[in-house]
C-alpha cells in the first residue's frame, strides 16, 4: 500500500512526540501528521521496528522461498507453517518498504506545515 496502518502510524506519531508538538496534538485524531519532525522521526521509528520485527525469524523471506520450492522437502504441516511465516514477512517487509517509500516522498515533496498536509 501507499500507507501504513494508521493505528501503527499514529502509534508512531505518539512515540515520538516533543514538547513542542503538544499544541498540535489534535491533528493526531485526523489522522494528520503533526509536524515535518516528527513524521520523519515515526517513519524512522517505523523503518526500525519493522526492520527488528522481521530480524526475529530464523529464516528470511528468500530462505522460505527456498524451502518451498525444494523438491519433496517439507511435509505438508511443515510447508503450511512456513507459508504462513511467510505471510507474517511478507506483511512486516511491505510495511517497511511503505515507511521507506513515504519518507522519500517527504524529502522529495516536503510538507506544508500550514495546511497540515503531506
Amino acid at each position: 500500500g501507499d500507507q501504513l496502518p494508521l493505528d501503527f502510524l499514529l502509534f508512531m506519531r505518539v512515540q515520538m512526540l516533543r514538547p513542542s508538538d503538544f499544541d498540535r496534538y489534535g491533528l493526531l485524531g485526523n489522522g494528520k501528521p503533526i509536524s515535518l519532525k516528527n513524521e520523519l522521526d515515526a517513519l524512522r521509528r517505523a523503518m526500525v521496528t519493522l526492520r527488528k520485527e522481521l530480524n526475529t525469524y530464523p529464516t528470511s523471506i528468500d530462505e522460505d522461498h527456498y524451502l518451498l520450492a525444494r523438491q519433496g522437502g517439507l511435509g505438508r504441516r511443515e510447508a503450511f507453517a512456513v507459508v504462513y511465516r511467510l505471510g507474517e514477512k511478507q506483511v512486516l517487509y511491505d510495511n517497511m518498504q511503505t515507511a521507506v517509500d513515504m519518507w522519500n516522498s517527504l524529502l522529495v515533496h516536503g510538507f506544508d506545515e500550514r495546511s497540515e498536509k503531506l
